[in-house]
């Protein structure tokens, strides 16, 4: 069984868009041999009601920014692989969470950031400096733009 985390910053103001992108990619690749654990800070209880629905998992963590309890996670859910719609992970935080996970799928709207990732989307219409900006950033990452 393969464990999947998804992380994504969320409340009242922001992130239903985040967990609407994540929920999809979610029944994009569910499989039978694959648990997925929606990883966020708060989420509304409609968004958890459909996730239930779903047999999907919701862990919540007050302080997504703290790499140490992400770590703590991940290991007690043997968390394999781990999609973040989260921006406010730094590059330092994404190279020691990957020391615990065997890949990271970073999903991000932003040119202008390096990412230690296995896996770069970026969903938005980019022009060819936009992409030679993202590649010049994350030379070592497969990159997917729409």
């Amino acid at each position: 069984m393969t464990n999947i985390g998804l992380i994504f910053d969320s409340n009242y103001e922001i992130g239903g868009g985040h967990f609407w992108r994540c929920f999809n990619l979610a029944k994009l690749v569910n499989k039978k041999n694959c648990n997925f654990f929606f990883i966020s800070n708060s989420l509304n209880d409609d968004f958890i009601k459909i996730l239930k629905k779903n047999n999907f998992n919701y862990i919540k963590i007050s302080k997504l920014n703290n790499t140490k309890s992400l770590i703590n996670i991940f290991i007690k859910l043997k968390i394999e692989i781990l999609i973040s719609d989260y921006y406010k992970l730094t590059n330092i935080q994404k190279k020691k969470l990957k020391n615990y996970i065997k890949y990271l799928i970073v999903i991000d709207d932003f040119t202008n950031k390096k990412h230690s990732s296995d896996l770069y989307i970026n969903n938005n219409f980019l022009n060819k400096l936009s992409i030679k900006k993202i590649k010049k950033l994350n030379p070592k990452n497969s990159n997917l733009y729409s």
